[in-house]
């Protein structure tokens, strides 16, 4: 997958692991080289990054990795399906994509 800019999102590849495992080496687009964490928390599962992932994090500030996600894995190409995740909003009965409608909702 080639670095590019998802909008709100930074862009990173995996080079490698530390030696003790915790710890992982990024490059994002402009060669810029940092270390993050190895296992982040998303949505009450464990992601541990590999070497030759891609991965995005929300924006924030230097060397902040918030809501990290893998775009890509390694040795896969790119596009692999995200995986699905239960959402926290009001995507129960009564909401419609596009429509007014349910709790909180009044129609005119």
């Amino acid at each position: 997958m080639a670095l590019t800019t998802i909008v709100g999102r930074q862009l990173f590849s995996v080079l490698a692991v530390s030696v003790d495992g915790k710890s992982v080496r990024l490059r994002d687009r402009f060669g810029i080289q940092s270390d993050a964490p190895r296992v982040h928390d998303l949505f009450g599962e464990k992601i541990v990054l590999e070497v030759g992932n891609v991965i995005s994090c929300a924006a924030g500030r230097e060397g902040e990795f918030r809501d990290v996600f893998v775009e890509s894995k390694a040795g896969h190409d790119e596009g692999h399906e995200r995986p699905e995740f239960d959402g926290a909003g009001p995507e129960g009965p009564g909401w419609t994509l596009g429509e007014a409608t349910g709790d909180g909702f009044v129609k005119r």
